[in-house]
């Protein structure tokens, strides 16, 4: 009864140590994210200070240039030192193993051969030793040859397995609060302007989740478990898949709409017939009203060629037209191939007009893309998404193919 009470409770230690490893290395994969993400934006600046996204995620452009890259610079470095700190999985398979022995621990280092584990302090052949368990898991009380002496084993203890990354990284709590209070901030910022009606949210602020995820990690890096490379590893993976998502969700479902110096538009599918489909013409009602409501003088309609005859551009401004934009506001750009290319293209118009700004219309999923590659081609922009007359069918794979296409575009600019 007693052995079988003790096999339960080596088997409650393992799982609970399998628990905070798990959660602290997605945190740790987390942390890394963040860190990474801002140390290659703040080195991309140094090529072109359009090409730094590090405000995406934390914003400090109200600070000096020289202050906020020293900041996010000296943050940065810190959350990624702590999110690499992982564990081999050799080593955490033993921890779990003698974890499950019986007696959990303190019973492991009786077993025959225990002696000869370099991690075991001080230990000598078994017989020799009258081991008996006082105090917390891990620290045996030792009597040998009449004396009493006490040796700890952090090794084989969860409490100091938590304890050992604080102790090598004390300054990593401090630097995830630090960013999670940017990010608070940030969010303080967004809810306001909202407030104030100059933006339209229609779900919370990304920075909001980043307050939480950071702030959750970094009351976790005071006692964080060690963790295995391969969960740290699917952390920063998850983390980046997850920030993909959340910009879809928060920042290209907020209407930006203000006075600008145009409206561009991207294209989408022309049918053979010359109609345009769905999602063409839901942008096209959107742009044509922002033009048509005094927001912008001009409306640059990009695109490719259709499905038949007619060229998507075509069909863009035939339906400007009967919206109510004069044709002399509207502006072509028929080589709008992909986003890319539109951003490329609309800019080079709007700087020989002397144009600073523009309004950008697509599709929620769409936007943050959109708003990457104007920003990487040097144009301020401002995201509106487009009204939807209906909810497309294929708007799961439209998400899943945007989420990979947005991190090629990022990567691709800032690494190529």
């Amino acid at each position: 009864m007693l052995a079988r009470l003790l096999v339960v409770r080596g088997r409650a230690r393992t799982l609970i140590l399998m628990r905070k490893t798990l959660v602290d290395g997605l945190l740790r994969g987390a942390a890394l994210f963040a860190g990474a993400f801002v140390l290659i934006g703040l080195a991309a600046r140094w090529r072109d200070p359009a090409l730094d996204t590090s405000h995406w995620l934390v914003d400090l452009r109200e600070l000096p240039n020289l202050a906020r890259i020293a900041g996010l610079g000296i943050l940065g470095i810190l959350a990624a030192l702590w999110g690499v700190r992982g564990t081999p999985l050799r080593r955490l398979a033993r921890i779990v193993r003698e974890d499950a022995t019986p007696g959990g621990p303190e019973h492991a280092i009786s077993r025959p051969g225990a002696a000869s584990q370099p991690h075991l302090e001080g230990a000598r052949a078994a017989p020799e030793r009258d081991l008996t368990h006082s105090g917390p898991p891990g620290h045996c009380a030792t009597r040998e040859r009449g004396t009493s002496r006490s040796s700890h084993t952090p090794f084989l203890d969860p409490a100091a397995l938590t304890r050992r990354p604080h102790e090598r990284f004390g300054l990593a709590p401090l630097a995830l609060a630090a960013l999670a209070g940017v990010a608070a901030w940030d969010t303080a910022s967004v809810l306001f302007v909202h407030w104030r009606g100059d933006v339209v949210l229609s779900a919370p602020p990304l920075s909001l989740g980043v307050t939480l995820v950071l702030a959750i990690a970094a009351w976790r890096a005071r006692h964080a478990a060690p963790a295995p490379v391969p969960l740290v590893v699917a952390g920063t993976g998850g983390a980046a898949g997850a920030f993909a998502l959340a910009l879809m969700l928060c920042l290209g479902t907020t209407d930006y709409r203000r006075p600008a110096d145009a409206v561009v538009v991207l294209g989408a599918r022309a049918y053979a017939d010359g109609s345009p489909s769905l999602a063409l013409a839901d942008r096209m009602r959107t742009a044509a009203g922002l033009v048509t409501g005094g927001h912008a003088p001009l409306l640059i309609v990009s695109g490719g060629p259709g499905d038949g005859a007619f060229h998507e551009t075509d069909v863009m401004r035939q339906i400007a037209i009967d919206a109510g934009v004069s044709a002399d506001r509207i502006l072509v750009d028929r080589d709008g191939l992909n986003t890319r290319a539109t951003a490329v293209n609309a800019t080079r118009l709007l700087r020989d007009r002397g144009a600073a700004s523009a309004l950008v219309v697509s599709h929620a999923y769409h936007l943050p893309r959109v708003k990457a590659s104007f920003e990487s081609a040097g144009l301020r922009v401002y995201s509106v998404p487009a009204a939807e007359s209906r909810t497309m069918l294929k708007l799961p794979w439209f998400v899943a193919r945007e989420t990979a296409a947005w991190w090629v575009y990022w990567t691709r600019d800032r690494l190529g």
